[in-house]
């Protein structure tokens, strides 16, 4: 099969001659390709340098040459990316600091003094000023009020006669002989007031001096 290739594929406008049983293809080092220009020039291929023969895999100075290059991948110099860096851990937040008590108010002060007062001296009028005074107290919420003028007293009270109903059964201190409890009431007022009085300035010192609420 003979004919002629036009375009791009000859080297002259009247096309090549081809051979019989030629199916396509040009090498461009063969006598059909003298004055062939190919349509996408190639890289030249780098010759092999002149050396003692041994390759990159083999001991010599062509071997650590080729471990110090940069990895050929696809035709396209790489270069090793470093490994990532870690992130330092966050530092742990400093704990927060406990808000500082505050100072009592004066009328609470002064209401503490009156009721430490009389759990001193046992002085019942000093110790019901205390409380009266205390029941004024704008610093301390109406529960905190009721607290240290009635609820604290109470619980003392409650505690004294639970004590002397225990003695009366006989269940625990000293036996109370039949009748003798208002006498023994009596003689425990003092005692009581003095406790109840000291429990009630402790209460309200500890509730007038809270940290402010956020």
């Amino acid at each position: 099969m003979t004919g002629s290739v036009p375009g791009a594929f000859t080297s002259s406008p009247g096309g090549i001659e081809l051979p019989p049983g030629f199916v396509g293809g040009i090498d461009p080092d063969g006598p059909l390709g003298a004055g062939f220009t190919p349509a996408y020039p190639t890289a030249p291929v780098p010759a092999r340098a002149a050396g003692d023969g041994k390759g990159p895999g083999e001991d010599g100075a062509g071997g650590g040459a080729a471990a110090s290059a940069p990895a050929v991948r696809g035709g396209w110099l790489r270069k090793k990316r470093p490994d990532p860096v870690p992130a330092p851990a966050p530092a742990p937040a400093p704990a927060a600091a406990a808000p500082a008590r505050r100072m009592p108010g004066f009328v609470d002060a002064v209401a503490a003094a009156l009721l430490v007062g009389g759990a001193v001296t046992g002085q019942w009028l000093a110790a019901l000023a205390g409380w009266a005074l205390a029941w004024t107290s704008r610093r301390l919420s109406r529960p905190e009020v009721q607290g240290t003028v009635l609820v604290v007293p109470g619980l003392v009270a409650g505690g004294a006669l639970l004590w002397l109903w225990g003695r009366t059964e006989g269940r625990w201190g000293e036996p109370l002989a039949a009748g003798r409890l208002g006498e023994a009431m009596t003689d425990g007022f003092p005692v009581l007031l003095r406790v109840a009085a000291a429990a009630s300035a402790a209460f309200l010192l500890w509730r007038s001096t809270r940290p402010p609420r956020s």
